[in-house]
């Protein structure tokens, strides 16, 4: 499930008085599938910006059936929300429930698998300086210390841009891990204020 779920109501709140509820969520917004805060947020400033009068917000109830209201952007809203995380198989989402839910699932996949690659390809560049270095040793006997000049420093040079390739896929997860605990720490926050 992804969406914000709304938590609470101003008074006299006017979405409220349209028959939505608390723990209804908001999966889109003037034709936009809302999947986080930010998301919701972005596309509200977007329709502020636009000066638009009236915008579609669609509600799903907890009986899954989904409904739509027009709601004037402009307004300060009268209602604040939380946002939804992915579930996983350690994580049921229940609404009700007061204490925040950490999602252990990371939403940069495409990150880590390239730098899965990188580094996978690092370890092989690596591998072949190395191969090229016990070649050029195992030839220098025949071929005398021109062979192990020639290979010498193209086997240095592969073996250090696989270390580079390997340490740039590791900041790459740690920028992702970073990313990750970001958007966690976040959530976790934003579910307090509200």
């Amino acid at each position: 499930m992804k969406g914000i779920v709304i938590t609470d109501f101003n008074t006299d709140s006017e979405i409220q008085k349209k028959g939505v509820e608390v723990n209804d969520i908001i999966v889109e917004l003037d034709y936009v599938k809302i999947t986080s805060i930010q998301q919701f947020e972005n596309t509200l400033s977007l329709a502020k910006g636009l000066e638009k009068e009236e915008v579609k917000l669609v509600i799903q109830k907890k009986d899954r059936k989904k409904y739509s209201i027009k709601i004037n952007p402009l307004n300060e809203l009268d209602f604040k929300v939380s946002e939804i995380l992915e579930s996983s198989p350690h994580v049921n989402w229940n609404p009700t429930n007061s204490e925040p839910q950490v999602n252990h699932s990371s939403n940069y996949a495409t990150a880590i698998g390239v730098s899965r690659f990188i580094s996978f390809l690092g370890w092989v560049v690596f591998a072949l300086g190395i191969i090229v270095l016990l070649i050029g040793v195992g030839k220098s006997s025949q071929y005398g210390s021109e062979a192990l000049l020639v290979t010498l420093f193209p086997s240095i040079g592969l073996t250090i841009c696989g270390l580079f390739l390997v340490a740039a896929a590791q900041v790459t997860k740690a920028t992702v891990d970073n990313a990750d605990h970001t958007r966690e720490i976040l959530v976790l926050l934003r579910s307090r204020n509200n």
